[in-house]
């Protein structure tokens, strides 16, 4: 019941702090020229970390370039510059401008240095504003906080930080983020972990109401899920606001998104069921 527990709370389990931190970064140091591992170790742990500016600025960006992509290929299986873009798009501090203007130096330095990732970073200069928010921002966590497909929910990096204070609260993320919101992140967790997700959405469901409900209760939850998903009422649901925009059209992260709308699973009969 993995995907019920991914309803149920959203499953998040980053680690603050040291989630862009992988447990072999010593490998990391020495490809980057550091030689005194136990002392260096902080300078490492400090990359992206606004509380330790100070404690970088004396280290040659190239090896803090070098040891950046060594660690991120560790922890990420997207591209680095795909997570910077969709950090861009996610920039809460910066207008449609500025987010342009950032777009461009990133597509720019992207097609001088291809897939080379350290160089990547130093054309970009990701260790200075405006870019060293992002570093900031992969430093907190890690690929179970951070999915490519949060920009198409409207996310912006503070809600990362309420994904995270508030990830075993779903009345709190409901609140703070919206119903449509958590609809769609949670249609990103799913998709991510199922290859067919609305189908596992609708087994678990369909596995819930025979547990929990009985007799009239039971044949009109059942009734409600069919009509949703076997009679693809699901795929009527209206998208809310941008997210009509934001989801591609046929992509699973819709499909998901308009199954868990259509049956109302945040809002009552369906969370207290879950909770029970």
């Amino acid at each position: 019941m993995k995907t019920f527990a991914i309803i149920l709370c959203l499953g998040f389990t980053s680690q603050v702090s040291h989630a862009f931190f992988p447990p072999d970064v010593e490998k990391c140091m020495v490809e980057s020229g550091f030689t005194n591992i136990p002392d260096d170790l902080g300078i490492i742990d400090g990359v992206g970390n606004p509380n330790d500016t100070d404690k970088l600025k004396d280290v040659p960006k190239e090896k803090l370039a070098i040891a950046t992509a060594c660690m991120f290929h560790k922890e990420y299986t997207n591209t680095l510059y795909d997570m910077l873009k969709l950090l861009i798009g996610m920039n809460d501090k910066a207008t449609n401008d500025q987010r342009q203007q950032m777009m461009d130096t990133l597509n720019t330095c992207h097609s001088e240095v291809k897939d080379n990732d350290a160089e990547l970073l130093m054309c970009v200069k990701a260790f200075e504003a405006p870019f060293d928010y992002f570093i900031e921002t992969l430093h907190m966590f890690g690929k179970s906080a951070l999915y490519p497909c949060y920009g198409h929910c409207g996310l912006k990096i503070p809600d990362l930080y309420i994904l995270e204070e508030h990830r075993n609260h779903v009345d709190e993320l409901l609140k703070r983020i919206g119903t449509d919101n958590v609809y769609c992140i949670t249609a990103c967790k799913v998709e991510r972990k199922e290859d067919n997700p609305a189908l596992a959405l609708y087994t678990m469901l369909s596995e819930i109401i025979d547990r929990r409900l009985k007799d009239d209760k039971n044949t009109e939850a059942k009734a409600a899920l069919e009509k949703c998903y076997t009679d693809g009422e699901y795929q009527k649901v209206e998208m809310a606001g941008s997210l009509g925009e934001t989801i591609p059209k046929g992509s699973k992260v819709r499909d998901t998104y308009q199954l868990l709308k259509c049956m109302k699973v945040f809002e009552e009969p369906w969370i207290n069921l879950m909770r029970n």
